[in-house]
């Protein structure tokens, strides 16, 4: 047998695993985006100052309400991911792949006695991926809930999550938990702030792991209209992706790079995170003896609450 006819059987597994795995990493995170229309502006600056806790907008909402996001109540998301792979090194013939993610994502907040934290769990349930190879199609993905305690005042939580092998056989949920949890200071005079976030993750066999910075910027004007006022806050993110794991019997390494800009608009009235919308555009490696292959992936993304939340 030729080398070329040895080399076969496994130059279409690791095809398929890298595929799988770049199909995945679009929804890994929350460093996405939507190009949803950006809402008409109402020129309401928000009050900043030692007063700015009794003043009020044009629209007769208190100002300080916007950014106590996290206070005790229940909220729902619907989520919707679409992602475009493309094989740019490792295949003779060129390859795109899409796929289209829908998921609810349900957030309770609840006060912890004696304690400035916010006790956070977020449960991620019919979760949907849709992939549009010629060998796939949908799946429903397994439900999940994730537990975080969150500082109010500065915005930031902290996730727990157990620590499992990563094998071929391990099948995790497609999400983090902080996806409709983002960092918001309470200070309404911050205008600009800083998150860093470490996690890892598994996928077909290759343990990931992740560094992810986000810059946020405060508008100082709300957005929308006079029935339905919007907070605007812009995230600039990026990420880097290192990893390493073993498929049929091949060890993989994985690295990657992305970035993403994405809006995040919370309800005056409501008090409420609305939406999150943007655009990621993400480059993926995976390299074995054998075999490298390199992916370039764009996502957007749309996360829209639901009218019930309380």
């Amino acid at each position: 047998m030729s080398s070329s006819h040895a080399s076969a059987p496994y130059t279409r597994r690791y095809r398929g695993l890298s595929a799988f795995l770049v199909r995945w990493l679009a929804i890994l995170s929350v460093i996405s985006a939507c190009t949803a229309q950006k809402p008409q502006i109402v020129s309401t600056p928000i009050p900043t100052g030692p007063n700015a806790q009794s003043r009020s907008d044009s629209l007769g909402t208190p100002v300080r309400s916007v950014l106590t996001i996290y206070q005790p109540g229940d909220v729902q998301y619907t989520v919707q991911m679409k992602s475009i792979v493309q094989v740019v090194m490792g295949d003779s013939i060129p390859r795109v792949d899409s796929s289209h993610l829908r998921a609810v994502l349900s957030a309770k907040y609840i006060a912890t006695p004696q304690s400035r934290f916010i006790r956070t769990t977020v449960v991620a349930d019919s979760v949907v991926l849709s992939t549009f190879a010629a060998s796939t199609g949908t799946t429903a993905l397994p439900n999940q809930s994730y537990s975080m305690d969150v500082d109010p005042t500065s915005g930031r939580g902290t996730v727990a999550r157990s620590v499992s092998s990563c094998s071929q056989d391990v099948i995790e949920a497609p999400f983090h938990g902080d996806e409709v949890v983002p960092t918001v200071p309470s200070n309404s005079a911050t205008q600009f702030w800083a998150d860093t976030t470490n996690y890892s993750a598994c996928r077909g066999g290759v343990s990931l792991r992740f560094t992810r910075v986000s810059n946020y910027q405060r508008d100082t004007v709300t957005v929308g209209t006079a029935a339905e006022a919007l907070a605007q806050i812009v995230r600039t993110t990026e990420v880097l992706i290192t990893g390493s794991g073993s498929q049929w019997q091949q060890p993989v390494e994985a690295s990657g790079h992305g970035t993403a800009v994405d809006t995040l608009m919370i309800s005056v009235s409501r008090s409420r995170l609305q939406s999150i919308s943007g655009f990621t555009q993400l480059e993926m490696s995976f390299k074995s003896a054998l075999r490298s292959q390199r992916f370039t992936q764009t996502t957007t993304t749309q996360i829209i609450a639901r009218p019930n939340a309380r």
